[in-house]
């Protein structure tokens, strides 16, 4: 009986051992599908993201074509036209207002300046404002106005956080028509893009 017993305890320690090591892998198995969830999700949320992008991007330079093309054909029907006051405002100069320091350095201003609306934000509102202006002849900025946008929602806010930057420009060195600084009417484009990790 003895023997009987020590076999039928053996066999049941092999059972439970058994089992402790089902159990174990179960939850090593499970561990390694929730990680693997884990980051098949992640991959696609940063396909979306990519995605989101290419079309943020593709969205502008679509619209700024168009808005090349249209200032071409206001160009070519007349050099200037007059801004509410009456001041002659050219399309294009022959050289044209540049900001202080260039491209680099009006990006720079619009990187550290430009403050994404929480509310805009926390919604996933992205887009592009198209921000019109007329440059003068002292190189101050006036006049400023968003004209567009590629947004899928219009959001004010980021409508207006576009028109207060801009409109806090310093001074840029003026356009010239004939030698003699002119009012040149201007356009930029801000995009709006939630980075990761905002």
């Amino acid at each position: 009986m003895k023997t009987y017993l020590s076999i039928f305890v053996l066999a049941m320690m092999v059972i439970v051992s058994g089992c402790n090591s089902k159990h174990e892998k179960t939850a090593e198995e499970k561990a390694a599908t929730e990680d693997s969830l884990k980051n098949a999700k992640a991959a696609e949320l940063a396909e979306q993201k990519a995605q989101r992008k290419a079309q943020l991007k593709e969205a502008r330079e679509m619209k700024e074509e168009q808005r090349r093309a249209a200032l071409a054909e206001k160009a070519k029907a007349s050099l200037t036209f007059k801004d509410a006051s009456g001041k002659v405002v050219y399309y294009k100069s022959e050289v044209d207002p540049q900001y202080q320091g260039g491209n680099e350095a009006m990006m720079k201003y619009l990187r550290e300046n430009v403050q994404y609306p929480e509310a805009a934000k926390t919604k996933g509102v992205e887009g592009t404002v198209f921000v019109d202006f007329i440059i003068d002849n002292k190189g101050k900025v006036r006049d400023v106005k968003a004209s567009e946008t590629t947004l899928d929602q219009v959001d004010s806010a980021l409508i207006d956080e576009a028109v207060r930057v801009v409109s806090s420009m310093p001074a840029w060195v003026a356009g010239t028509k004939g030698g003699k600084p002119v009012d040149v009417a201007y356009s930029i484009p801000i995009t709006f893009e939630i980075e990761e990790g905002l």
